[in-house]
């Protein structure tokens, strides 16, 4: 499959262009009162391998615990969901990620504890190279490690499961990981609408055979 680069990423960006990837049928209705928090779903090249980037939280962060999760937080007064994005990833992951190029932000949507969160997409511009250069908070970040889009997509690779009034949810088996929850939700939104959909564009394509591929899941 072939790496992200900037053809791909403008592809997406197009997308993104207009209006917030939309990831829910209706809008979500929030408390007046609920938190506002924001989101990095990091697309990155992994020693060549288009892959997308994430953490495990630590057993001592505040809630969560020891999950699968994407780098962010709650936003500050003053910020915008971009901002927000960028700043928790450094502070999580370390400022040798490098140079993360924003491609769009999706729909707000509701966490489980209430809080509103924006998923921003961005592509992280220099190979992760196996996460040897990203600087772990101790705190909030026990693990960072990558899954290569070829794999998410593989439908071998996920399945849904029902939780509770949320419904059916997808589910993403990177062992020994398990992706679920929010972020699974948000995994599967980007992957649908946006990464499948510029790598399946004709002159975005290795060959047409992976095209063909890409456009069936």
């Amino acid at each position: 499959m072939r790496p992200f680069d900037a053809l791909i990423v403008a592809r997406m960006q197009a997308l993104l262009a207009k209006q917030p990837l939309r990831l829910l049928a209706k809008e979500p209705r929030f408390m007046p009162q609920a938190r506002r928090a924001a989101v990095l779903v990091p697309l990155c090249n992994d020693m060549g391998v288009p892959s997308i980037l994430f953490t495990v939280r630590t057993a001592t962060v505040p809630t969560h615990k020891g999950q699968v999760a994407f780098p962010g937080g709650h936003i500050k007064a003053g910020e915008g969901p971009v901002d927000a994005a960028l700043r928790e990833t450094v502070e999580e992951v370390g400022e040798g990620i490098g140079a993360v190029h924003i491609v769009g932000h999706c729909q707000t949507v509701p966490a489980v504890t209430g809080t509103r969160v924006t998923p921003v997409v961005g592509w992280v511009e220099r190979d992760v190279d196996g996460c040897r250069r990203l600087e772990l908070c101790p705190d909030e970040v026990a693990h960072a490690f990558t899954v290569p889009l070829a794999h998410l997509l593989d439908p071998a690779n996920r399945g849904m499961e029902r939780l509770g009034a949320r419904g059916d949810m997808p589910v993403f088996m990177a062992d020994p990981h398990r992706i679920w929850g929010l972020t699974a939700f948000i995994t599967d939104g980007v992957l649908r609408n946006a990464v499948v959909p510029a790598l399946a564009a004709p002159d975005a394509r290795d060959d047409g055979e992976e095209g063909s591929a890409l456009s069936a899941h």
